[in-house]
């Protein structure tokens, strides 16, 4: 029954923990077994799981069962990170795929960051470019306007066309 268990996926949790468990306990000359569920908003996502050779005292399942919060924490935090590095790429990839300029500026019109296409188009490395304010690229005697500016004048829904120079 436990070869059958380990070669198919397991469907019944309940079903899995009564055929395994014996065998554990028997193979590795277990006593005492806790299985703590790790669980967020009503969602498994992990299992806690300690033996002993005698039993466990009353201050060790305390101790142990103070142990779910910060390990589900853990494993929450964990995986937003892989969530945010994944979000990161799949950003920079778009980001850098286009043919287009992209610009990302602060309210004031710094800008924060570009793509290599903006690079190329103002004629700037990164680094560069990345120093500079929107105006800076903005001809004198052009109209300018910063997104702060877009904000207060309640347009900031609304394509502004600009005209643009290089390094």
């Amino acid at each position: 029954e436990l070869i059958n268990l380990i070669e198919k996926p397991i469907t019944n949790i309940p079903k899995a923990i009564e055929v395994v468990v014996p065998h554990v306990l028997n193979s590795l000359k277990l006593r005492s077994i806790i299985i703590m569920p790790l669980v967020s908003e009503g969602n498994p996502i992990g299992v806690v799981i300690m033996g002993r050779t005698d039993a466990f005292p009353p201050e060790d399942v305390t101790r142990i069962t103070s142990l779910t919060g910060p390990l589900t924490n853990a494993i929450k935090r964990m995986q937003s990170e892989e969530a945010l590095r994944l979000s990161v790429a799949n950003y920079r990839t778009i980001f850098e795929g286009v043919q287009d300029a992209i610009l990302v500026e602060n309210m004031n019109g710094d800008i924060l960051d570009a793509n290599e296409r903006a690079c190329e188009m103002y004629g700037y490395d990164y680094d560069a470019l990345t120093k500079l304010n929107l105006s800076d690229l903005i001809p004198e005697g052009r109209p300018f306007v910063l997104p702060e500016m877009m904000v207060e004048r309640g347009i900031a829904d609304q394509v502004i066309e600009t005209y643009n120079r290089r390094s």
